[in-house]
Order: C-alpha cells, then sequence, then structure tokens
C-alpha cells in the first residue's frame, strides 16, 4: 500500500558470478565496504548520499558485452507515500 521512490547511485557491468549479488552482510561495517566497491565500480560518479542505514535495490539484466555478464543498477530510496 506504499509506493516508493529511488535514486541511481551506481551502475556497472559484471561479471555474472560477481560478488555485487551479496545479499548478507556480518555487520554495518561490512555493508559499508559494499557500498564503496559498488561506487568504485560505478561507470558514473554521483554525489547521491548511500548510508547503511538506507534502503537499496539492485536490479540486473542480461549485457550485451558478453553472454557472462551482467548490466546492474544500484539505487537507494529517496521518498515513499501512501497510495
Amino acid at each position: 500500500n506504499m509506493y516508493y521512490r529511488y535514486e541511481i547511485f551506481a551502475y556497472e557491468s559484471v561479471n555474472e558470478d560477481s560478488n555485487v549479488y551479496q545479499i548478507s552482510f556480518e555487520d554495518d561495517a561490512a555493508i559499508e565496504s559494499y557500498i564503496n566497491k559498488i561506487r568504485e565500480l560505478s561507470e558514473r560518479q554521483t554525489d547521491i548520499d548511500v548510508s547503511v542505514d538506507d534502503k537499496i535495490i539492485m536490479l540486473s539484466t542480461c549485457s550485451t558485452l558478453s553472454n557472462h555478464k551482467r548490466f546492474v543498477v544500484h539505487a537507494v530510496r529517496v521518498d515513499e507515500h501512501k497510495q
């Protein structure tokens, strides 16, 4: 019953077995390290703030570069409201 708005903060092409698909982390330090790694890999740098407390989604699709590559988009929730 909610609408969410996300803003893209990073995107890149990765191998199909890349660690960007990791979904569980030991602690906040590991999450922060993961976010920093995503930013480093990004094809374009943004000034969008992302912290360990934010809601982040990742979208992944096939890449035209290779059968073993994926194009990945990372976005952070910036707004929400009821339907």
